[in-house]
C-alpha cells in the first residue's frame, strides 16, 4: 500500500469512528432522557397512581 493510499485509509478510519462515537453519544442521551423521566413514579396531582403499568393485553 503506498503511503497516500496508507494516509487516506487512516482518515477514513478515523472519520467513520468519530462519527460512529458522535452517534452514540447522541443515542445515550435519548436513552438517559427516557430513563430519567420514567423513573418519577409519583403521579402528577389530580392523577392516581396506575394499578399496573404495561401492555393492557399482556396483561
Amino acid at each position: 500500500m503506498s503511503p497516500s493510499h496508507f494516509s487516506t485509509y487512516i482518515l477514513g478510519l478515523y472519520l467513520l469512528m468519530s462519527n460512529e462515537f458522535v452517534t452514540t453519544l447522541t443515542e445515550l442521551k435519548a436513552i438517559a432522557a427516557a430513563a430519567i423521566m420514567g423513573f418519577n413514579n409519583i403521579p402528577k396531582n389530580g392523577y392516581n397512581m396506575p394499578a399496573a403499568i404495561g401492555i393492557a393485553a399482556t396483561l
